[in-house]
């Protein structure tokens, strides 16, 4: 059983769900379950691929267009 408690699933099998919640999988407990390591983590990769040109829209960015 998954230490993330997300046992609920669909019914119907779906290859790529099943993908998403193996690698949801896999990062946390490559983070032991540490949501504050986890967040470190997904903050260090974020200015990685800034630092190579990509670009995040945010919530501001959204708002300015509407």
């Amino acid at each position: 059983m998954s230490k993330t408690n997300y046992d609920t699933r669909p019914i119907v099998e779906n290859e790529i769900l099943d993908e998403v919640y193996a690698n949801r999988e896999a990062l946390a407990a490559r983070f032991n379950y540490d949501v504050h390591e986890l967040g470190k983590y997904f903050r260090e990769q974020g200015e990685n691929l800034e630092k190579q040109g990509f670009r995040f829209v945010t919530k501001e960015d959204v708002e300015k267009r509407q």
